[in-house]
């Protein structure tokens, strides 16, 4: 990340705007991973038996599914959003590293769909 042709307040600036970036995809992450998982839960574990709860058969699935498809699909959007940013400041300041938290999303998005195709096509 080092731009020489940038002074030292414009490069620390730079910094803090990507650093910015980063803490939100991280919490798009954590935000969809709270929300998979809890969907997984659901679909797991009160699906098993949904009639001692007083519930019809595919609420607990569908419940399920609904929350993990909402948590992948935020945390899509989120890893767009931080796309642009960085594309921008790319466009801006020249090469930027990639960077951590995109790699985190991408795997945690995986997840999420590849949990999801589980419990569409009930996949044991």
């Amino acid at each position: 990340m080092g731009h020489p042709q940038l002074g030292t307040s414009e490069r620390l600036a730079l910094m803090r705007t990507i650093l910015a970036a980063d803490r939100s995809l991280m919490a798009w992450v954590r935000t969809a991973l709270s929300l998979i998982s809890f969907g997984f839960t659901i679909f797991k574990f009160l699906g098993s038996d949904p009639s001692h709860l007083g519930l019809r058969e595919n609420t607990p699935r569908n419940a399920g599914l609904f929350l993990i498809a909402v948590g992948t699909v935020s945390l899509i959007l989120g890893m767009i959003e931080n796309w642009r940013t960085m594309t921008d400041l790319r466009t801006s300041y020249g090469p930027i590293a990639w960077r951590i938290p995109m790699f985190t999303g991408a795997a945690i998005a995986l997840l999420g769909i590849l949990l999801f195709l589980a419990g569409i096509f009930r996949f044991d």
